[in-house]
């Protein structure tokens, strides 16, 4: 998570406060519990449309900075 936040300070999040910045750094540090992997948790995190663009790059229909983000 860490290596992916910092990678995008100069994209998509460069208009985040350094205090934001920080603190998310931070909470990075510290590992979450783990859960299982189901599909409640995929429905969570993930739109219907996140879900059709990571399913097109599998079958090689996209390129990959469609599913960049």
């Amino acid at each position: 998570f860490r290596r992916r936040l910092l990678s995008l300070l100069g994209f998509q999040f460069r208009t985040f406060t350094p205090g934001m910045v920080l603190n998310l750094i931070q909470q990075a540090v510290y590992p979450e519990t783990k859960e299982d992997f189901t599909a409640s948790l995929i429905e969570q995190n993930f739109t219907d449309y996140d879900l059709r663009r990571l399913e097109s790059y599998t079958r090689n229909l996209v390129d990959y900075h469609l599913i960049l983000d």
